[in-house]
């Protein structure tokens, strides 16, 4: 199946102009990569990364330049940016849009001078350890600390989905908010293991971030790489062809990305009688990243049964929402107001679900996976996090309007 047959089912979707389109990315870090990341998945055609390489992150870059996908060619430029010439020279032509990744103040002003010479569409999409910043607006001073790849991931997912926004423009798009994303993270336990169910749009983003924070991962998925799946999903074409499991497609990406990464996969659904011990796993927090509401019934179970945390992500096509199940406090249908019963009810009598006809792009994915990697090592009890497209994400309490995000991406 076409790798761009799921966007392309949304209403009013203009692939050609986001294939016909060239998009500058400008820095080395998390932010860059993971832009790279989106815009390669969303099938810009020609992709411009500029900015030196950092640790961690160049690995990643090494990748996505080896990932090779259908419409897209990502040129890499390891170079720090020293002068407007050289976002001409790395482009040859004017670029539609530029994303700034960067933080130092001297290579923020030079793309900056260069977007208002040349009239290019500017985003700012910068992260650090606990903030991040997105908008047009240049900054004195960005976000400090080394970069928190979950936040950086956010950010990402902000700028990809206005890039979007300018390239395919769509009805009911709004203006997005600017400002400071200084989301709460509460007490931190820090890592541990966990068992992750669903590999999909995102529980393959999920699994890197995880791995890149020192978590040990089982992952946990019936299904098999579909070339469908890699406009939103962390696949190659390779995955797709030789139709891999997801988990142990999942498996090689995360040792090429991360070598260290303590990660093993089961191949196969989550069921009530499983034949996995898994209180024998011994985990310290659940992740659901699964698209129906009968499973996510079954680990919301799980976790009341081992005594652990839940982090439950979910997907609209232009929004993203992450609850947290602890121990002893509200289940995940309590706080979805039996949401979740009610839909299993309408799943019972039916096949399997297969959302392999619903309309999906990679931006809903990773900010779900984003604000789950940002809750997965809490200590106690913490609000739930939601994105809605127009804004920036935040603490669920305050009011949004837009719909709610209620069947994960696959």
């Amino acid at each position: 199946m076409y790798r761009f047959h799921r966007q392309m089912r949304i209403p009013g979707w203009d692939q050609d102009a986001i294939s016909g389109a060239k998009v500058a990315v400008c820095g080395g870090g998390w932010a860059g990569a993971f832009t790279v990341l989106a815009l390669q998945s969303l099938g810009v055609g020609q992709i411009a990364w500029i900015g030196a390489g950092e640790e961690g992150a160049e690995r990643l870059g090494a990748w996505l330049c080896g990932r090779k996908l259908e419409g897209t060619v990502v040129r890499r430029y390891p170079m720090a940016l020293r002068h407007p010439a050289q976002v001409h020279w790395a482009t040859l032509s004017r670029p539609d849009v530029l994303v700034s990744c960067l933080r130092a103040p001297e290579e923020m002003e030079i793309a900056a001078d260069y977007c208002d010479g040349e009239r290019v569409a500017l985003i700012i999409a910068i992260s650090g350890s606990d903030e991040g910043w997105f908008g047009q607006a240049m900054l004195e001073l960005g976000p400090r600390g080394p970069e928190d790849p979950a936040l950086a991931m956010i950010v990402a997912a902000l700028a990809a989905e206005r890039v979007r926004q300018l390239l395919c423009p769509l009805p009911g798009d709004a203006v997005p908010e600017e400002g400071c994303i200084a989301l709460r993270k509460g007490l931190d336990a820090g890592p541990g293991r966990a068992i992750l169910v669903g590999v999909g749009g995102i529980g393959s983003n999920l699994a890197l971030l995880a791995a890149l924070a020192g978590w040990q991962l089982i992952l946990v998925d019936h299904d098999r790489v579909d070339s469908s799946n890699l406009n939103r999903q962390l696949f190659t074409a390779e995955d797709a062809e030789q139709q891999r499991y997801k988990v142990l497609a999942a498996i090689r990406s995360l040792r090429t990305v991360c070598p260290s990464a303590d990660v093993r996969g089961i191949a196969g659904r989550l069921e009530r009688d499983s034949p996995c011990s898994w209180k024998d796993l011994r985990a310290n927090v659940i992740l659901s990243a699964v698209d129906n509401a009968r499973t996510r019934l079954i680990i919301q179970q799980l976790g009341n049964r081992l005594g652990i945390p839940v982090v439950q992500g979910s997907t609209d096509m232009f929004a993203a929402d992450c609850l947290v199940q602890w121990p002893g406090g509200p289940s995940l249908d309590a706080q979805m107001h039996g949401a979740l019963r009610s839909a299993a009810a309408r799943e019972r009598g039916r096949s399997t679900r297969s959302c392999g006809g619903d309309p999906a792009y990679v931006v809903a994915g990773m900010m779900a996976a984003g604000l789950m990697a940002w809750r997965m090592s809490a200590a106690g009890p913490v609000a739930p996090l939601c994105w809605r497209s127009g804004y920036l994400p935040r603490e669920a309490g305050v009011e949004v309007e837009g719909p709610g995000g209620d069947g994960a991406q696959r």
